[in-house]
């Protein structure tokens, strides 16, 4: 639970400093932190020329994704979506567009 506290307040402190950073215009591209050098979060931020700023936080751990939008005219922050991933990654493939990995399987299998 501690840990769980923690690492809320530390992604909250991310959101707090990639909304900072926006505000001021210091960031200006897609930004994203990595699970090594954040524990088990993963921040992914994309700099646009709308009013607009998405924000992806991944739990790796939790194996879950939020989604935010910052409106930085208003300085607004809302909870977009919420989702685990852990089953998802069950699926194979669903809604796959493109080659499929059976096609690739044989390509690569073939001589």
């Amino acid at each position: 639970m501690k840990g769980t506290v923690i690492a809320m307040v530390g992604c909250v402190g991310l959101l707090i400093g990639c909304i900072a950073g926006q505000t001021v215009g210091l960031l200006s591209t897609a930004h994203a932190q990595s699970e090594g050098s954040a524990g088990r979060l993963i921040a992914i931020m994309a700099s646009t020329d709308k009013q607009y700023t998405p924000i992806v936080l991944v739990d790796t751990l939790e194996q879950t994704l939020m989604v935010y939008t910052y409106n930085r005219n208003a300085r607004t922050l809302a909870l977009e979506a919420a989702r685990t991933y852990r089953f998802d990654k069950q699926l194979g493939e669903f809604h796959n567009q493109g080659i499929t990995v059976e096609e690739v399987e044989r390509y690569i299998a073939s001589p």
